[in-house]
């Protein structure tokens, strides 16, 4: 099994099955106060938005810099990097109006800006389905049922609450953990 939040798309539950215990959004990282005033892709039009390269971030900015040409718009100017620390630094130095990633890693990056970032549109799916992650098991087996009744365990008892507030993720909180929750999202 693997364990961490690996990204539950129906396509991959047909060679595996996921222990779904986070729901994550895809969201934006800001300068403090949010000057460019990106609350939702909508408001992307002209901006500069770093993603990561190649990634699906990538992807949905790109299908709405499309969008705001044809609604008569400036384009999204997108800019893409390599790794997070470097998008998280464009915005942090101006260059970038906002970086478009995961709410959970995001979340982390705005803690460690003392002050400097924030984040906008949390919890929306600013362009994304259903998006859940959970540990990974081999199809059908027994062991799923395990982790399954291990992660019941660890949300009735208040720990699973505990874990996410402690590390500032309370907004990616599931009720309850489930299998294979993720039902026609896209990767």
């Amino acid at each position: 099994m693997a364990i961490g939040p690996i990204g539950d798309y129906p396509d991959r539950q047909q060679k595996v099955d996921f222990i779904d215990f986070v729901q994550e959004f895809v969201v934006f990282g800001v300068q403090k106060g949010n000057p460019a005033k990106i609350s939702g892709l909508e408001d992307t039009c002209g901006k500069r938005i770093a993603v990561m390269a190649a990634g699906s971030a990538e992807q949905v900015i790109r299908k709405q810099s499309d969008a705001c040409v044809a609604a008569g718009k400036p384009a999204v100017v997108v800019q893409s990097f390599t790794d997070q620390p470097s998008s998280i630094l464009a915005v942090r130095s101006k260059r970038s109006d906002a970086f478009f990633s995961s709410q959970a890693p995001l979340t982390y990056f705005i803690e460690q800006a003392n002050g400097q970032l924030e984040l906008s549109g949390k919890g929306q799916k600013n362009g994304f389905g259903d998006i859940f992650q959970g540990t990974v098991v081999p199809k059908g087996s027994d062991l799923g049922n395990v982790v399954l009744d291990a992660y019941k365990e660890l949300f009735a008892n208040g720990t699973y609450a505990a874990i996410m507030k402690k590390w500032k993720l309370d907004g990616n909180i599931l009720q309850q953990p489930g299998r294979n929750l993720a039902q026609g999202t896209a990767k």
